[in-house]
């Protein structure tokens, strides 16, 4: 697998924020989004060449540690079935962070992710089609127990995420988590109160960014 970079922090978004974690960071990403705060990891010669075998030794150093494999898009990871299985037997809980442009069949995970792209991944509300499966993100919500996160930055993009949700199937209003657009502390300021006011005029979740709070992002954040 190709590994961007392994680290321990606290999980900033979703469900889980505030739980320390083992991150697993993969590298690649089909999608090339403006706005990412891991930029770094957007390419498929990023970081190095690791075996399953060598991520979970890394990984036994914190044994009993939730996990989130995150990137660049995992995904796309041909080894991640054995590499989900093998933390299995050492982690209480992974968590897998996806996109939600491609599908995942039996996977041992206890929380898929997703964050769909909006028009504001690539500036074009027409091609970012291309980047929005609402099929794949059905079948993902009906097979694994789900969290879904959109990256908002003015109302635009919270009336877009709406609709976008009435094309997935087994999912509600309040299920809907809203995250601000932010790469650096300073955006995080801004944006975050925005969007709070967002979700408690629509009924929506807000899901913060502690990795900003706390760490100002960048690696290992």
């Amino acid at each position: 697998m190709r590994i961007s970079e392994i680290f321990y922090s606290i999980q900033g978004e979703g469900r889980l924020a505030g739980v320390p974690s083992l991150f697993i960071r993969t590298a690649g990403c089909p999608l090339n989004c403006p706005w990412c705060d891991t930029d770094y990891a957007k390419s498929f010669e990023e970081g190095e060449e690791m075996s399953v075998a060598q991520i979970l030794r890394r990984a036994e150093a914190r044994e009993g540690s939730n996990v989130v494999i995150t990137g660049g898009e995992p995904l796309i990871q041909e080894e991640l079935p054995e590499l989900c299985y093998a933390l299995r037997g050492i982690c209480p809980h992974i968590t897998l962070e996806t996109s939600g442009i491609l599908p995942a069949d039996d996977l041992a995970v206890d929380l898929m992710s997703i964050s769909p792209k909006l028009s504001n991944s690539v500036g074009d509300a027409e091609k970012s089609a291309e980047y929005f499966h609402p099929e794949i993100i059905s079948e993902l919500i009906e097979e694994y127990s789900s969290q879904i996160k959109f990256v908002i930055s003015d109302l635009q993009d919270v009336l877009e995420a709406g609709r976008a949700v009435e094309q997935i199937s087994a999912i509600g209003r309040a299920d809907l988590m809203l995250m601000p657009l932010a790469s650096t502390l300073e955006e995080y300021q801004i944006k975050a109160s925005e969007v709070a006011q967002y979700c408690l005029g629509f009924g929506y979740t807000f899901c913060p960014r502690l990795q900003l709070t706390l760490f100002g992002g960048g690696r290992g954040a």
